[in-house]
């Protein structure tokens, strides 16, 4: 994937523009997950469209980073605005898809389905977007919030017409092809049809086994598949698979929050010194604006630390729930430290 050209050094939350296949997959599985439960702006390649992190379903997102300042929606609406010429349809596209998460977060679902159809207008308009702004995805997420509203004749079209693309574009093993299934599957135990559901997802949980699917990742299928076996009264097999989640949950939240810790300690070490090198060399006649530079620097470890607390968090909770009070307290005090940290 390509990165985004950093065009100012320091100061506000990023935005990525790149490009990279998990671009709307990876919000679409924030949707499902949100569902199935009932760093500043910079302009790199301007004809490349908006792109989520790879850990979007764990609230590691631009979009995260920007709503603890409350900046969200209007810098998305400033992006909007920065992508209004010919040839960047597809940028629009892959911002309304933001828009929409956003909104999905924010459990605004008739907002969220709005701007899912205005992506999914613009495809229609420019086919040459379709690629850009991933519009199999955005088709799915617009199944989720026909799933949402009750509407499951809608979402169970929507969700075949995103599997269909899937499929032969990316081929059966793709995860953006397994999430489609489901998606699809979610529709199905919705409408008490568990049999088709089990029967969609148990080639999928082989696929997931034999090719070890990452732990993030295997997690909110092997949810689903669990509820679909309730739901056709298979209940031994269903809490083996709930059981299974949970740990592949825990592992995965566990090693999420090492790696926040590795990059809010380098992230610390570089911010003291930049402003260290930046007080050291003094420009007169950039005063003023060293002095925002240094201000904005001091924010970063502040910006990581908060992402880091929010995924803490619901790693203590799965503690709690696997019955490991001593690291559960153990990672509770460091969310305080944390928290006085953020308080200063």
């Amino acid at each position: 994937m390509s990165e985004a050209r950093r065009g100012a050094e320091f100061g506000r939350p990023r935005v990525l523009l790149g490009v990279d296949s998990n671009c709307m997959s990876l919000l679409i599985m924030a949707f499902i997950c949100f569902f199935s439960a009932s760093e500043a702006i910079t302009v790199g390649e301007a004809e490349q469209p908006l792109k989520l992190d790879p850990f979007a379903y764990l609230d590691h997102t631009f979009v995260d980073e920007m709503e603890c300042h409350g900046e969200a929606e209007r810098e998305l609406g400033l992006l909007l605005r920065m992508y209004e010429k010919p040839g960047q349809e597809g940028s629009r596209a892959a911002i309304f898809g933001n828009l929409a998460y956003y909104c999905g977060k924010k459990q605004k679902y008739l907002e969220a389905e709005s701007f899912f159809n205005q992506a999914l207008e613009i495809c229609d308009k420019h086919p040459f977007a379709r690629r850009q702004a991933d519009e199999a995805m955005l088709i799915l997420g617009l199944s989720e919030c026909c799933i949402r509203k009750g509407d499951f004749a809608t979402a169970e079209r929507l969700a075949k017409q995103a599997l269909s693309r899937r499929e032969r574009d990316m081929g059966p093993k793709a995860y953006e092809t397994i999430l489609c299934q489901i998606s699809l599957a979610n529709v199905y135990i919705q409408q008490r049809r568990g049999n088709e559901a089990v029967a969609l997802l148990q080639p999928v949980i082989d696929i997931a086994a034999r090719d070890r699917m990452d732990a993030g990742r295997a997690v909110t299928l092997i949810k689903v598949y669990g509820r679909a076996l309730a739901e056709v009264g298979r209940m031994v097999e269903s809490r083996q698979a709930e059981s299974r989640a949970r740990k592949l949950e825990l592992e995965s939240i566990k090693n999420r929050v090492e790696e926040l810790e590795r990059q809010r300690t380098k992230v610390e070490e570089k911010s003291k010194e930049t402003i260290r090198y930046m007080r050291e060399h003094p420009d007169p006649s950039l005063r003023a604006e060293v002095e925002t530079l240094i201000l904005a620097e001091a924010e970063r470890p502040m910006i990581h630390s908060r992402r880091l607390l929010k995924v803490m968090r619901r790693y203590v909770t799965l503690l709690r729930n696997d019955d490991q009070e001593v690291e559960a307290s153990r990672q509770e005090a460091r969310i305080g430290e944390l928290t006085r940290f953020l308080s200063r």
